[in-house]
C-alpha cells in the first residue's frame, strides 16, 4: 500500500512513515518536523514543491531509490538536521539533500550522506549557506558539498565538523577521495596502485572505508585512518 501524502498545510509533525514513491510530499511550501524517534522512508524521503520549505529533522530520513533518490529535496528554504544534543539525526539517499530554484540554508549536527557514485551529499543549485557543526558529517561519493550550477548562486560554507568526498585529479585523470576536518586539514585518500577512489563511510574515531579501481581493472575495498 502506497502511503504517499500530498498536502497543502503549513505544519506536518511526523513519527514513522513509509511511502513507496515519496515518504512525504508537501506542495506549495510549508514546514515539517521529524522527531527523534521518527523514520521517514520513500523513493525520495521528503520533497517540498512549489514554494519555500522548512524541515527540522531529529530522526532518520531515508531514500530507497538506488540511482536517483533524494533524501530531501526543497525548492528554496531551510533544513536543520539534528541539534547540539541530537547528533544522531540523518538524511541519507543516493543523493543526500538538494535545494533548487531559490537559495537554501542547511545546518547540520548529524549525518547527511549520498551513496550513489559521484553524488553530492549537499547541493544548493541556487546558492545559500551551509553550517556543518562540530558533530556534523557531510559525506558524498562525489563532492561533499556542491554550490551553484552554471555560475548561478553564491554560497558560504562554515565547517566545524567533517566533510568527505572525491575530487578529480587532472594530472592522473582519476577521481580521488578526501577528508576535510574542522581544523581545515585536507587529506587525500590514495591507496597504493589505485585509480579512481571513493570514500564510502567514516566513523567518529576517524576510521574510514571505501573502494578503489585497481590497475588490474577490478574494484577493491579498503579501510584506513587519516
Amino acid at each position: 500500500m502506497d502511503r504517499r501524502i500530498t498536502i497543502n498545510v503549513n505544519i506536518l509533525t511526523l513519527d514513522r512513515l513509509y511511502g513507496g514513491n515519496l515518504g512525504v510530499y508537501i506542495d506549495a511550501g510549508g514546514s515539517a518536523f521529524n522527531g527523534q524517534a521518527g523514520t521517514i522512508t520513500g523513493g525520495d524521503g521528503v520533497r517540498f514543491n512549489n514554494g519555500l520549505g522548512t524541515l527540522t529533522n531529529f530522526g532518520k530520513i531515508i531514500s530507497v531509490t538506488a540511482l536517483t533518490g533524494l533524501g530531501v529535496e526543497l525548492h528554496g528554504g531551510r533544513v536543520v538536521n539534528g541539534a547540539a544534543t541530537v547528533t544522531g539525526a540523518s538524511i541519507v539517499g543516493a543523493r543526500g539533500l538538494e535545494v533548487y530554484g531559490a537559495a537554501g540554508t542547511v545546518t547540520n549536527f548529524g549525518t547527511i550522506a549520498a551513496g550513489y557514485t559521484n553524488a553530492s551529499a549537499i547541493r544548493l543549485h541556487a546558492g545559500g549557506v551551509i553550517a556543518n557543526q562540530p558533530s556534523g558529517l557531510v559525506q558524498g561519493t562525489g563532492d561533499g558539498i556542491t554550490i551553484g550550477g552554471a555560475g548561478i548562486g553564491a554560497g558560504t560554507v562554515t565547517n566545524s565538523g567533517t566533510i568527505v568526498g572525491t575530487f578529480f585529479l587532472e594530472s592522473e585523470t582519476s577521481w580521488q577521495g578526501f577528508i576535510r576536518t574542522d581544523d581545515g586539514t585536507f587529506t587525500p585518500i590514495d591507496p597504493d596502485g589505485s585509480g579512481d577512489v571513493w570514500v564510502a563511510a567514516i566513523n567518529n574515531k576517524g576510521v574510514f572505508a571505501g573502494a578503489y579501481l585497481g590497475s588490474d581493472g577490478l574494484q577493491h575495498g579498503f579501510i584506513g585512518t587519516p
